[in-house]
């Protein structure tokens, strides 16, 4: 597609990205909004990885999630790829896509139940778990609480085949309005340093902060969404979008 009007000349645009996420309880230091809180880890180096259930459900024969799909990038070229999933309930079934990056998560097709019955966890290949859930947080690289489906995540890394990515928008929001949180997206890219592109405060209810002078981030470029809370703990949201050049 061609965008026009909003920036000087055209933008033949190949695809666009949505982003959304969010994060259950962000305190007074900043959190990625994601799914398992915190702070998100970053693979160092391309592993397959595993997938579990906190929930006995969420198995081929159960009532909850029966099948899932891991997107994100591969190993070495930093293309899209995916890999599906049978679950096993509590016990780790092991992949062998090689990701160097992991996006986004879901059920492809449930029992019963009709969605996860259990949190889902995407993690290192061999991670250490109690019951399907791993017991080291960094080892976690994407999560779908019970009864999402998906994951929830302002989390990405734009694929090696596509020379930049424009910012679009940005919305924002939490659960208390009559606190501030303060929201940050930060982009690092390939072998350089995380650095604030866009900050903003926002109380209670979702803004929407549209980018009427384009932002632009080139292949290989981490992005994250964070968030911090000027009081007390609070859930909190958010997302972006881009067009794909």
């Amino acid at each position: 597609m061609t965008i026009e009007g909003r920036w000087r000349g055209n933008l033949d645009a190949t695809g666009d990205v949505f982003k959304f996420g969010a994060n259950p309880a962000i305190t007074t230091a900043y959190e990625d909004v994601w799914d398992s809180g915190a702070t998100y880890t970053w693979l160092a180096a391309a592993t397959a990885v595993q997938v579990s259930s906190s929930a006995v459900a969420d198995d081929a024969a159960g009532t909850g999630a029966l099948t899932m799909r891991v997107e994100g990038l591969a190993a070495t070229t930093y293309l899209e790829t995916s890999e599906d999933f049978t679950l096993d309930g509590r016990t780790p079934v092991t992949g062998s896509v090689s990701f160097i990056r992991v996006h986004r998560a879901y059920c492809l097709t449930a029992g019963s139940g009709a969605v996860n019955a259990g949190d889902l966890y995407v993690s290192t290949t061999g991670a250490a778990h109690t019951n399907g859930v791993p017991n080291t947080a960094s080892e976690i690289h994407a999560k779908i609480i019970a009864g999402n489906g998906q994951t929830l995540m302002a989390i990405y890394t734009v694929p090696a085949d596509f020379s930049n990515a424009i910012l679009t928008s940005i919305s924002a929001g939490s659960d208390d309005n009559a606190k501030t949180m303060t929201y940050q997206m930060m982009a690092r890219p390939d072998g350089g340093v995380w650095r604030v592109q866009w900050q903003q405060p926002v109380v209670g209810a979702a803004a929407t902060h549209p980018f009427t002078v384009p932002i632009q981030f080139a292949a290989k470029t981490d992005l994250r969404l964070r968030a911090i809370s000027s009081t007390g703990t609070h859930a909190a949201s958010g997302d972006f979008s881009m067009l794909m050049l």
